[in-house]
């Protein structure tokens, strides 16, 4: 990651008038090298051991991932796409179509291939194109990554414009002990492409991948399969008792968390227990989501919790239903929370801009950890990340960058 660059005024005015842009601090993104995506089973290993993560003011935390299964009547309300694949641009000419595509860093070859061998409708207000199969299939990946980049400008592309991410290139790793068949993941390994920062990989082709299922049972498969979300199970190391004064000061963060202290207190004076998982530490609304999906309650107003309302409610007892595209967030956020600067402390809001817009938000927990919630539905659980790969999640474009913010002490 490249060293940080003072914000831009303009964007930070954007996203809340109230706080001095000057103060903050956004970083840029540095672009990540990628690797083929493999299907390589000596890669699984037999067990996940926890992974010690260093020492800093958090303490030492140890980490180790699993995947979280969505919740099999949730399935029932995963709007299935048509199997046919339809894409999306703006009213264009052939012509137009042509300098698009190969300007986006698709190759001469794969363009013609497109038009020559798919359907297009072209017409005064948008382009449809229904590739075949054959097309879908002899794109290259940096073809897929540089198609898709287009198409995720326009929400009506599902799959590109929210495509699913995998954060690792051994899909045999990632799915293993879903069922699904071996020549389904191959498929899915075909067609896996680079995400534009280079962190993680994206797959965008649901409509064809259900064609090639052969019952509605692999269809079933495939869909709770790839709604697998990974996430790490984070343990903090109490042993040492000159420690328990710096532990405390970070994790109940300048007193916003205060609760916490007498449970660290009691694990250091617990014979043979030195380990405490983080979810623990966490304040009150934090703690009762972790490692959960939202139930169909949390939407009887019509939506489900999205990111800011996730930040917001952070260190609130009881939640308030306000989300990323109320028209009072930017006063809360001006009102409720300031630039920080580095380093980043236990409950710090990271937000991510592409351009001039957030497109997500996080809590920094420890290290480089992250609490979030990607995705505004019930297929989407509260989960612990690493924040390189929130931002090769939600990192469309290859142009994310990050501005740190936080929490203001409550008023006395």
């Amino acid at each position: 990651m490249k060293a940080p660059l003072p914000a831009l005024p303009a964007l930070l005015a954007l996203l809340a008038p109230g706080i001095l842009a000057q103060d903050a601090i956004t970083t840029k993104i540095a672009p990540a090298a990628v690797g083929p995506i493999t299907l390589n089973q000596d890669a699984l290993p037999p067990s996940q051991p926890a992974q010690q993560q260093g020492t800093g003011p958090w303490g030492t935390i140890e980490t180790y991932q699993v995947e979280l299964f969505c919740p099999e009547d949730y399935l029932n309300y995963f709007e299935i796409p048509s199997s046919q694949t339809e894409w999306l641009f703006p009213a264009m000419s052939e012509e137009e179509f042509v300098t698009t595509a190969t300007n986006a860093g698709l190759g001469q070859v794969e363009v013609r291939t497109i038009l020559q061998k798919s359907v297009v409708i072209l017409d005064e207000e948008v382009t449809r194109i229904f590739p075949t199969d054959e097309v879908i299939r002899s794109l290259s990946p940096a073809a897929h990554t540089a198609l898709n980049r287009i198409l995720s400008a326009n929400p009506e592309n599902r799959f590109q414009s929210r495509p699913f991410y995998f954060d690792s290139a051994n899909l045999s790793q990632i799915f293993q002990g879903s069922d699904l068949p071996r020549q389904v993941i191959q498929e899915i390994a075909g067609l896996a492409y680079p995400t534009p920062s280079g962190r993680g990989y994206f797959l965008s082709s649901l409509p064809y991948l259900l064609r090639q299922t052969g019952s509605s049972t692999d269809e079933r498969l495939l869909i709770r399969g790839l709604l697998r979300t990974p996430t790490l199970m984070m343990r903090l190391v109490i042993e040492d008792e000159s420690e328990i004064t710096m532990l405390q000061d970070y994790w109940a963060a300048g007193f916003k968390n205060k609760d916490i202290m007498p449970l660290m207190e009691s694990v250091l004076r617990t014979p043979n227990v030195e380990r405490l998982d983080v979810a623990h530490l966490l304040p009150p609304t934090a703690r009762r989501t972790l490692l959960s999906h939202p139930t169909l309650a949390d939407g009887i107003d019509g939506r489900f919790p999205d990111w800011f309302w996730s930040c917001r409610n952070f260190f609130r007892f009881t939640p308030e239903n306000v989300y990323a595209d109320s028209p009072e967030r930017d006063a809360i956020i001006a009102a409720e929370f300031s630039p920080a600067m580095p380093p980043n402390q236990f409950g710090d809001l990271i937000l991510l801009h592409s351009g001039s817009k957030v497109i997500h938000g996080c809590i920094h927990l420890a290290d480089d950890i992250v609490y979030t919630k990607n995705s505004p539905d019930i297929f989407t659980p509260w989960v612990l990340m690493r924040l390189e790969d929130v931002i090769g999640y939600h990192d469309l474009k290859g142009d994310v960058t990050i501005t740190t913010l936080r929490k203001n002490p409550p008023k006395r």
